[in-house]
């Protein structure tokens, strides 16, 4: 299996850097929003050099996420917040 495995992948074109840079500057900048909205205390994540793109946190759904953490109780709650942070 581990033979047909490498065979496929030797037959598979080189990753688009491009694509890769993109990538990563999503998931940057995407890190860089939600932490502004979860600790907007919280030095912001230096973005410069990473490509465009990424999400915003409109204020709908901060009061989605908010709400949220309100009908956990505080032990979920807590638990939730400290993964969450841990993420970005």
């Amino acid at each position: 299996m581990h033979d047909l495995l490498r065979a496929y992948a030797a037959e598979q074109p080189e990753p688009d850097d491009g694509a890769v840079r993109r990538l990563f500057g999503w998931y940057v900048r995407t890190a860089a929003a939600a932490r502004m909205a979860l600790v907007p205390q919280s030095p912001p994540i230096p973005v410069c050099g990473v490509p465009a793109g990424g999400r915003e946190f409109p204020d709908a759904r901060l009061r989605q996420a908010h709400a949220l953490f309100d009908e956990l109780g505080d032990a979920e709650s807590a638990a939730e917040a400290r993964e969450l942070l841990a993420a970005v």
